[in-house]
């Protein structure tokens, strides 16, 4: 009697599959997931834009200002220019950076329209926040649009933890979800993302 199972899309015929382990035998029968399915499953996700030398905060994973490549873990993000040299964080609380520390570090987008940050979505509707400013904004007008729509945009107070952040329903029609600068923005600073499926 022969037996049939699909392996990368193929069927099998196979007149020894029942004498495989039982392990692999479960293995060729689950189901293949697709590379959409796979970046949904990776939701919710936050990021912090910071220096790779900073503790990252707990349940975030870090930007440190690579331009767009995988980055592990199934995550494929970054800028179109490298801001590796733009990243800054403090320590307001020393020992508490894992707590804190997405909105005590920061990435200075370079000026202009051209700058963006990009991360690799399915296609649909997710909930965006994004939190701007900090130490080395104070003062500044915030403005930081995701795929056109402003999520960020107001002006930063003069302390050190003074912020601006906003929160809004994006959708995704290519593949990528983009952020950049506003149309009036000087000086952003951008701390963290938290991109849910909405």
């Amino acid at each position: 009697m022969s037996n049939f199972a699909s392996l990368d899309g193929r069927i099998v015929r196979s007149s020894r599959l029942l004498a495989l382990p039982v392990a692999v035998a479960v293995f060729l029968i689950l189901p293949v997931v697709g590379a959409s399915e796979a970046r949904a499953q990776s939701l919710p996700v936050n990021i912090s834009f910071q220096p790779s030398s900073f503790p990252l905060q707990s349940g975030y994973v870090g930007d440190f200002g690579q331009t767009y490549g995988a980055r592990g873990g199934g995550y494929t993000y970054g800028w179109n220019v490298d801001h590796t040299a733009r990243t800054f964080a403090y320590s307001a609380l020393p020992g508490y950076e894992t707590v804190w520390g997405a909105a005590w570090s920061l990435i200075r987008l370079l000026p202009g329209s051209s700058t963006s940050w990009e991360i690799s979505l399915a296609n649909g509707a997710y909930d965006v926040t994004i939190l701007a400013a900090g130490y080395q904004c104070q003062g500044q007008l915030q403005q930081l649009a995701v795929e056109g729509v402003l999520v960020v945009n107001g002006t930063a107070g003069w302390d050190y933890d003074t912020y601006v952040g906003g929160t809004q329903t994006i959708t995704v029609n290519d593949g990528r979800l983009t952020v950049t600068n506003g149309p009036s923005a000087a000086l952003n600073c951008i701390d963290y993302i938290q991109i849910r499926a909405h």
